[in-house]
């Protein structure tokens, strides 16, 4: 989840959003990676994840977070405590339909009046598109060579002579006059679509290939 973290608190500064904090693996959590204020004034955090989620890592690793991403106030001094949050599971993975059935359960009964929110995969790459040009492939080959990347074998070995033109094209390292900003956005890209092109590998357990 670290891979696109960048560009999707990006993605909420470019939404009007103000990013208060962006956190991850420490102790003061809560379930909140992300906290920010929308542009209408509402506290939203946010809980990140990395691939998919299923029944068992629901029930194992994420619904024990969630629990805390909704029960427990946003600690901020700029927040006010009392004042309800907005809550959202963002993952750059899918989740299961036995999942999606319990988390709609859960928000017609345990958390009707805070219920959670849900982007996957498909929602973050749409919005990404929408945010800037560049951040996701227009051109129909490049494009393509994603989509191929994305969807390999992951019991294989990574077709680096593919990945290594790709990311470089993507990080225009020779185009010395792009500004700061751009470059930080093609950085952060790079970063999502090698995490993204890691997918098949990892859900294989082929974490040789994942370093690799």
């Amino acid at each position: 989840e670290l891979g696109y973290q960048p560009l999707f608190c990006q993605l909420l500064t470019w939404s009007g959003h103000t990013l208060k904090y962006s956190l991850k693996n420490t102790t003061l959590e809560q379930g909140k990676d992300v906290v920010s204020i929308s542009d209408e004034g509402v506290p939203q955090a946010y809980q990140l994840k990395g691939g998919d989620i299923s029944l068992r890592r629901w029930r194992d690793e994420v619904r024990p977070e969630i629990e805390e991403l909704i029960d427990c106030p946003i600690k901020h001094p700029e927040i006010n405590k009392s004042q309800p949050h907005v809550s959202w599971l963002i993952t750059n993975g899918n989740i299961d339909d036995t999942v999606r059935v319990q988390i709609t359960d859960l928000n017609e009964s345990k958390w009707k009046l805070t219920p959670l929110h849900i982007w996957t995969r498909g929602d973050l790459l749409s919005r990404f598109q929408e945010m800037v040009d560049g951040i996701l492939p227009k051109d129909a080959r490049a494009y393509k060579e994603l989509t191929d990347l994305i969807f390999a074998d992951g019991t294989g070995f990574p077709d680096t002579e593919k990945i290594v033109p790709f990311l470089t094209e993507i990080l225009r390292i020779n185009e010395a006059s792009l500004a700061k900003e751009q470059r930080r956005r093609d950085i952060a890209a790079a970063v999502l679509y090698a995490t993204m092109i890691a997918g098949p590998f990892r859900r294989e357990g082929n974490y040789a290939s994942v370093v690799r």
